[in-house]
Order: C-alpha cells, then structure tokens, then sequence
C-alpha cells in the first residue's frame, strides 16, 4: 500500500480488499487478504505488503480488482489455463461427431454442468467402416485442455475384438476410430493412462436430462450401414450395352459376384445370396422365371444364370435375406429373337374385305419363335392386294411398305392400308381378292378379302365389335385409361359412316361394388371408331363392359365383349405416405413417445401414393427408404429389426 504520494506505507493499517471475476459462466471468485506487516519488536520490513490468495477451477479470461477502503485501487487481467494434466474421471466424449471443419461442441446437462454427453461413435456404429467419436480431455475441475500429448487408448470387445486408433489432434481433443467386421453388441472402453475416462461423473443424474455415462460404454450396438454387402462385386451380361449388345429371349446368361470381401462373407453366412428375375409392367410383376446359383468351393464367388422366352423389362434382384445388394435390383431388358412368319398376329378389318373405293386398313404384329412382339422399327414389313388368280411377287410395283407405329395402343406395329378396288360390273355384288404380306422378307399365306359393290348389308352387329389399347388391361393411378372401341358390319366390316348413337361404358368396382357409366367420345378422325379416356386413380381391378343403344333406347350391354382392368398405385408420396402408433396390435406405450435408452419404439409405416392409395407391394418400394438419426436405409432394412440405444431424440 503507498499512500498519495507514492510513498510506501510501513505500517499495515489500510483496509485492503479483492475479488477475482470472469470466466464462463462468469463468477466472481472470493480473495483472501492477509497484513505482511508482523507485530513489534519484529522488523517492520514487510509492513505495507498484503498477500492476496484464490482458487480458480474453471479456465478462462479474469480480472483481479483491489479495493482500498473500499475504493478500486488497482486491477489487471490475468488468464486461467487447464491443469497440466487432464484427469481421466472429467475427461468426456462430446454429443456431435467430430468434423474437420468444425469443433465439436460439448452439451453439459447435469447438475455440476461438467457432463457430457457421449458422442454417436460411441453410442452405436456400423461394421465395416470406420466409426469415430471425439475424446475431450479435462482437468479435474473440468476445464477443457488446450493441447495434446496425453497417452489415450481405445478398446472394442463383441463378437469380434475391433481395430482402435487414436489421433491427436493437438487441441485437447483426439479423434478414436475403430472398425469391426461382424455386428453385434460390443463394449467400448476409452483409457488414459490406463483409467476408464469418465468415472467422475459416472453416477451423475438428472430427472431433465439424459447425463453423462463412463467407459466403459456398454450395449454398443454395431450393424450394417445400409446393406451391409457393399464389399460385393458384381459383374456380368446384365450390364451389357442395351443396344451395342442386346440380351435375346431363350439365351443363357451369367450374373458374377466376386465375394471375397470379409464383411460380405460374414453377411451372407447369416442370409445366404439368393437371386430373382421378375418382368415389371406398371410398377407390378406379371411374370417371373428362375435363376440358377452355383457357389465357389470356398464361398467366395457365385455364378447365377438366367435365361427366359418372354422379352421386355425385367427386373434382377439380389438380395441377402430381404436386402438388396448394391445396384440391386438391376434393369434387365430382354430383347425377342428373331421374327418368324408364322407367328404373325394381323387385327383389323383389312384383313376381312372393304367396300370398293373405300379404304381399309390393318395392324401388322411381327412376332419371334416365342410370341414376343418383335418391337423393330427396322424390320421390313411389305403388302399388296391382288386378284384371284394372281401372283403377286414381294417388290412387285404395287406392294406397299407398312408404317412402324413408335407410339401410342399399336406401339410396335406396322399400319397398312389399301382401297377396295372397283368392281368389273354391277353383277357382281362382291369380289374376292388376296391380300400378300411379308415379313422381314418372309411370306405369309395370303389372305382371302372381299371387296364389296357398297350396297350389301352394312347393319350393325355388336358382336362384331372390337375393342384394343393398353387400357383394357392395366393402368396406374393418375394416368389416363385410354383405349378404342371400333363398329363392325354383319360382314366384319368397320362401319365407316357410324357415329351417332353414343357408346356407354359401365366400370364396376370389383371391391365396392360401385360402378361408374362412362361416356365414349366419336372421334372424327377415324371414322368407325369410339376413343375412350378417363382417369381411375383407385387402385383396385375394375370390370369394364360395353353398353349400344337397344330397340327402347336404353343402353344394352353387349355380351362377351368385356374387360378387366387392373389399376395399380402410382409412385409413393412423401406428403401422402404416413407413420402411427396408434395401431391395437402394437404393444401400448410403446410407440413414438420418449423411450429409455435401449428400448425398442414400434410403430407403422403407412407409404401411399399422391391419390391415398396403399403402396404395399411392387418393386417401387426398394426406392424407399426410413431416415433414423440421419442414416437413411432401405425400408427392408429397418422392417421388423432395427433398434438403437441412442439416448436423444431421433426423427
């Protein structure tokens, strides 16, 4: 103490006071003041000297204040580091995982606020990668230390003894890997020099909050991230070129899996690999064939083959158990073989005659071997009408070239047409002519046509009538059902002039019962012929039948002339598609409240499409997945098994 000169004072008589304030949370830490000066005869030389003494326990930015007979005399600032040495009972693991570009943060909850949550590395992982959490180390008034060097170790027991490493990151925090082959529950045990991390804190609680637990870190669940056989590889035909080097009908081909990746071993031992081929028309399998599976002596190959007399787009899965492998399900495009003349389909009233001057038309179908529809814009399709007698040579003058149909109910067909030719005299009433056809330079038998004068009986006959288009077969919600209804004559004619009665269309709901009349609309530009297009997003099979204006006027159905319409869901809707506890076969208390850790919640996922209706079967769901805790895995995956002991709250 000096007095207001400078001078020292040699006695201690000043009332001499201090405190200590800062860090965070900030606190005002009481100081200890004591007289240096001692009692006489004892020399005077330390009167005017006060010590002043404090213990600060948490790390950070002070400021010590003196107070003179109550006045702030003096002040500075001073900094508070962590011990020296961090101690293993208040070191902790934060709740984020680390990231290089950012600093874990470190949640306290319990009472002394010096807890910490266990970070997700240590709570569950999954096996063949490399899991991570952060080690944070502290003193033993848990300050956070502020450089490394300290000896931490990292141990995995299970099923397995997993590979540990520790990084230094030279900031008082240090990144723990390890990585396990087979799943399972394990224990995690985190060490500094030899002492389980955590132990001062161990007995912690809180009625608010989940608080902070010790190693060693028990009931750590490991399991497969997504699959669980991304080691895998998967070659062969079914990844050739589609169109450099298409796959044909009724030819064998191979599927290879090189498997002598160890995760995947140990995964497929549980659930062996299994493969299917399944065909796939509106999101629904229509058809399926086998595939054949010859293991390597040593498990660590499979061959599967395949091979099917139906082209179109099937779809290849392989599966452990009911997850699929990486690709899986692949898209398979088989091609049909070669056309065979024989196997022509030909619709049409062309086929049957036509009135002189008129024209008629018909669809050329090239099918293979099989029955496939050849599908071919460039296969060669030629046709030419002679008369009875004639011979008619495939490029003769008047042989037409068909038009291949890209799009639209003919995809894949070829369109002919010709013009009923006159008739020699009025004697004859009809005329029969052949009609010449050739596919891909192959001859068809010839077809026997009429050629009628124009006035022989052209009265309606409903059993005469034709009805084509994908719509009477199957469709999917939200699209259009579309498909042509076409008047014939006694003669199997198309009634070019019909058109103005309306044609009714009765759809009933196979399930309800509820049906729905429907009216065609004419269309003009194809005369003799009704176009149908309605929206059904009902996913249900549906009875469609065909209703003409009777003798009274009411419509009457014509008999045998009907359809099954099947209309199945359209893709899933994240909006529609929802998830409920509230089921009666789920075990009460059991669902989406706040679980304990460890303790499994049940509960229903409901996927729908845009038009509420059920998506429950199809290869539409393997592109669903259920996003827990940020991992996002197939909903296969998850179905019926998947649990965590995470103790926070997941969406």
């Amino acid at each position: 103490s000096r007095d207001t000169y400078g001078n020292s004072q040699i006695q201690g008589t000043a009332n001499v006071s201090a405190e200590v304030a800062g860090g965070i949370p900030f606190t005002v830490i009481p100081v200890s003041v004591r007289d240096e000066c001692p009692p006489p005869p004892q020399t005077q030389a330390l009167c005017g000297l006060y010590s002043l003494s404090y213990l600060a326990t948490v790390s950070g930015s002070y400021v010590v204040r003196v107070y003179m007979n109550g006045e702030v005399s003096a002040q500075m600032p001073i900094a508070g580091f962590p011990a020296e040495s961090p101690d293993p009972g208040a070191t902790g693991l934060p709740l984020m995982p680390y990231s290089p570009t950012s600093t874990p943060s470190c949640f306290d909850t319990c009472a002394d606020e010096k807890c910490c949550l266990v970070g997700e590395g240590a709570s569950y992982g999954f096996i063949g990668i490399q899991n991570e959490f952060v080690i944070e180390a502290r003193d033993a008034y848990g300050n956070k230390m502020t450089k490394g060097g300290q000896p931490f170790s990292i141990e995995v027991v299970g099923q397995t003894l997993g590979e540990g490493s520790i990084i230094d990151l030279g900031t008082g925090q240090y990144l723990a890997r390890y990585k396990v082959l087979v799943k399972g529950i394990y224990t995690l045990s985190v060490r500094l020099r030899g002492m389980h991390i955590g132990q001062l804190y161990d007995a912690c609680q809180s009625v608010t909050s989940q608080c902070f637990r010790g190693s060693p870190y028990l009931e750590l669940d490991l399991s497969p991230e997504g699959t669980g056989l991304e080691g895998l590889v998967i070659t062969g035909d079914h990844l050739k070129d589609p169109i450099l080097d298409p796959l044909i009908v009724a030819t064998v081909y191979t599927v290879k899996v090189d498997a002598a990746d160890p995760l995947a071993q140990r995964t497929l031992a549980v659930d062996a690999l299994t493969a299917t081929m399944e065909l796939v028309e509106h999101d629904q399998v229509v058809d399926t064939t086998i595939v054949n599976k010859v293991e390597c002596s040593n498990l660590e190959c499979y061959d599967f083959t395949f091979s099917t007399t139906k082209s179109g787009t099937w779809q290849l899965s392989l599966t452990s158990g009911d997850v699929h492998c990486v690709g899986s399900p692949f898209s398979v495009k088989i091609h049909s073989g070669a056309a065979i003349a024989s196997n022509t389909v030909l619709k049409g009233g062309g086929q049957y005659g036509v009135t002189q001057g008129q024209t008629a038309r018909l669809m050329i179908a090239p099918n293979d071997l099989y029955g496939n529809l050849r599908q071919n814009q460039y296969d060669s399709v030629r046709y030419g009408l002679a008369s009875d007698g004639a011979i008619l040579e495939e490029y003769n003058a008047t042989v037409k070239v068909a038009t291949y149909q890209s799009f639209g109910d003919w995809e894949g067909w070829f369109e002919a047409s010709y013009v009923g030719p006159s008739l020699p005299n009025d004697e004859f009433v009809s005329k029969d002519f052949f009609l010449y056809i050739w596919v891909v330079g192959l001859p068809l038998a010839p077809f026997k046509v009429v050629v009628w004068r124009g006035d022989q009986d052209q009265t309606y006959v409903a059993s005469n009538t034709v009805v084509y288009g994908d719509g009477l077969a199957v469709s999917t919600a939200g699209n259009p059902v579309t498909f042509t209804i076409e008047l014939r004559d006694v003669n199997n004619l198309q009634l070019l002039g019909a058109g103005g009665d309306p044609v009714s269309v009765p759809v009933t709901n196979r399930q309800t019962g509820m049906q729905t009349i429907y009216q065609t609309t004419y269309n003009s530009l194809k005369p003799g012929t009704y176009a149908f297009s309605e929206t059904i997003n009902g996913a249900n099979s549906y009875d469609i039948v065909f209703a003409f204006p009777g003798a009274t006027g009411d419509p009457v159905v014509v008999s045998g002339l009907s359809s099954v319409l099947t209309v199945v869901p359209a893709a899933p809707s994240p909006e529609r598609s929802v998830f409920s506890d509230e089921y009666v076969w789920l075990e009460p208390d059991r669902g989406l409240l706040t679980r304990e850790a460890a303790e499994s919640a049940d509960f229903i996922v409901t996927v729908k499409d845009a038009f509420d209706n059920v998506v429950n079967t199809g290869p539409a769901l393997d592109r669903v997945q259920v996003t827990l805790d940020g991992v996002a895995r197939p909903l296969a995956l998850v179905k019926s098994k998947f649990c965590t002991d995470k103790t926070r709250t997941k969406k």
